[in-house]
């Protein structure tokens, strides 16, 4: 009985035995074959971007296939031999994404990768400096504002990031990116574009300096401040080399740029913005004789702020190639973010725009104390959420719906008040509506929070919505100490600006397609839900008093 029984168990053990090796040769096969798709995929992609201009949104493909197969030397090696065949140019949307992964070769990394991707990003900065070379500058000058900022400014950044002094504390990853961009800056030192590394390294270090120079002192200051005497900013004139850096340059695929317009000199004098950090309001003389503002901030990592003007540019583009909503003129406005290092940048300052808030609630000028002061002030209507927020959830409903009764909404006068002509009149207002669904939708996609009504301008002009103030993306809203509920800003005031049909008409008919809530939805399903809950008073009575949700 007991040889019977060690008889069948052999037997199953050898079947078992044949169907994990047929199991192995089956997984070999199969990844074999993976093996060569991917790069058969790879080189399809990189002939693709060599010999036309007609798909190159495909080297964002190129580019994951490439990060996400890093360590294999065929893939690297298929790369190298690829890219160099390729316009430099059609790297330059992905330069923030490729910088990132920036290293020198360890032991334990692959060296064929670090190579070729330093070998790419060397070729696109030579090629294309005023695109390019900030990024890399921001990288090597990454812990340069613990070396120019007060004894005050630096302990609050100890607190915030490492300082230069404890390089050792660092992540690995973060000390190879600096000391890669560092070794690329040298070898660029012996380069045709020398005179240009010399000339923006001068001007990141003046930024740098302005950025980090503590004007407490001046917080109440609404007038110019004169620059210190010493200050690099005013050192600097006629750099002729250096594209103005917060004016965009169309980029030249052969990389001459002859006539770009470059920096002359800086005024002396700068204002504050107001806000926390207070950043200095510059102005910079161009070549073309225009002079243009530009905003310096520091105490502020505005890296997150670039690459979400790098999605909304990608956003644009997509829009422009779909027949329908280029015909509608459906974009998200952009405007330049140059990091310079990991608590200092640069931002374009966006001429012709107000923000929301000073406009409706800007003291005895803003549109409620004009067209309802009966109503009660946006002041009072703070502090009476404030009170609130203890409350339990019913009580902060009550306060809500009360303060609706009494503060009501004013923003469509905006429009009678900038755009007396009929025909005008009725242009911008489409306009701002089809800017609203648009930033609306975006902004809900990538997580958009921290909409409160001074981080929203409109241009004065054009009645287009420009979000400014990126930090608080992919959804950090919903943890924070107060989650925000909402998914995106459709309060009041900005449906009050659409006109009586209100989210009904134009707003409703930009459609988004996809899951919410693991249930397949319609458009107009979809399109419902959100704006429903952007509307809900049950969802705005629980936002932070700071949001405004009364606005």
């Amino acid at each position: 009985m007991i040889d019977s029984h060690c008889m069948i168990d052999s037997r199953y053990l050898r079947t078992l035995e044949k169907q994990r090796v047929l199991d192995e040769q089956e997984l070999e096969s199969m990844m074999a074959d993976r093996g060569r798709f991917l790069s058969c995929a790879l080189s399809n992609y990189l002939k693709c971007l060599q010999f036309g201009d007609r798909h190159d949104m495909r080297v964002f493909r190129v580019t994951s296939l490439w990060f996400d197969n890093a360590s294999q030397s065929e893939i690297n090696d298929t790369m190298q031999k690829g890219a160099d065949q390729i316009k430099s140019c059609k790297f330059l949307p992905l330069m923030y994404q490729l910088a990132a992964r920036m290293g020198v070769a360890q032991p334990h990394n692959p060296s064929l990768f670090y190579s070729t991707l330093n070998s790419l990003i060397e070729r696109v900065v030579l090629d294309h400096p005023h695109h390019s070379l900030f990024i890399i500058l921001a990288l090597a000058n990454a812990n340069k504002d613990s070396d120019v900022g007060s004894e005050r400014s630096t302990v609050r950044r100890s607190r915030l990031s490492k300082s230069s002094s404890n390089s050792e504390e660092e992540p690995e990853a973060q000390q190879g990116r600096m000391q890669a961009a560092v070794n690329m800056l040298e070898r660029l030192r012996q380069s045709r574009r020398a005179d240009i590394l010399r000339d923006m390294e001068n001007l990141c270090d003046a930024y740098i300096e302005l950025a980090n120079w503590d004007v407490t002192r001046y917080k109440t200051e609404t007038s110019a401040i004169k620059l210190p005497s010493g200050a690099l900013l005013t050192k600097l004139n006629n750099l002729e080399t250096v594209a103005m850096p917060t004016l965009t340059t169309k980029i030249d695929p052969t990389g001459v740029y002859a006539d770009v317009v470059h920096i002359r000199s800086f005024e002396s004098t700068f204002k504050l913005a107001g806000g926390i950090n207070l950043p200095k309001i510059i102005t910079c003389l161009g070549s073309d004789g225009v002079s243009r503002r530009q905003l310096v901030k520091g105490k502020d990592d505005l890296r997150q702020d670039a690459v979400m003007q790098q999605v909304f540019e990608m956003v644009n583009d997509l829009l422009q190639r779909d027949t329908e909503s280029s015909r509608r003129h459906l974009k998200v406005r952009t405007y330049k973010v140059i990091p310079l290092s990991q608590r200092s940048g640069l931002l374009e300052w966006c001429e012709g725009t107000i923000p929301l808030g000073s406009y409706l609630c800007g003291g005895v000028n803003g549109a409620h104390e004009r067209y309802r002061p009966q109503d009660l002030t946006a002041c009072k209507c703070r502090k009476r959420m404030m009170a609130a927020v203890e409350k339990n959830y019913k009580r902060k409903h009550e306060a809500y719906l009360s303060l609706c009764d009494n503060f009501r909404p004013v923003f469509r006068h905006f429009f009678m008040e900038r755009f007396p002509e009929p025909g005008d009149w009725y242009e911008k207002r489409l306009a701002y509506t089809r800017s609203v669904a648009t930033n609306s939708i975006v902004g809900y996609i990538v997580g958009l929070g921290d909409r409160h009504v001074q981080n929203i301008l409109i241009d004065c002009k054009t009645a287009e919505l420009v979000h400014i103030d990126l930090g608080v993306a992919f959804e950090q809203g919903k943890i924070l100490p107060t989650p925000e509920t909402v998914p995106f800003r459709l309060t009041r005031d900005i449906v009050d600006g659409m006109g009586v049909a209100g989210v009904n008409g134009v707003f409703r008919r930009q459609k988004l397609q996809g899951l919410e809530d693991s249930v397949q939805l319609s458009v107009s399903g979809q399109v419902n839900q959100l704006i429903q809950a952007a509307l809900d008073p049950k969802n705005l009575c629980r936002l932070f008093p700071g949001w405004q949700p009364y606005i």
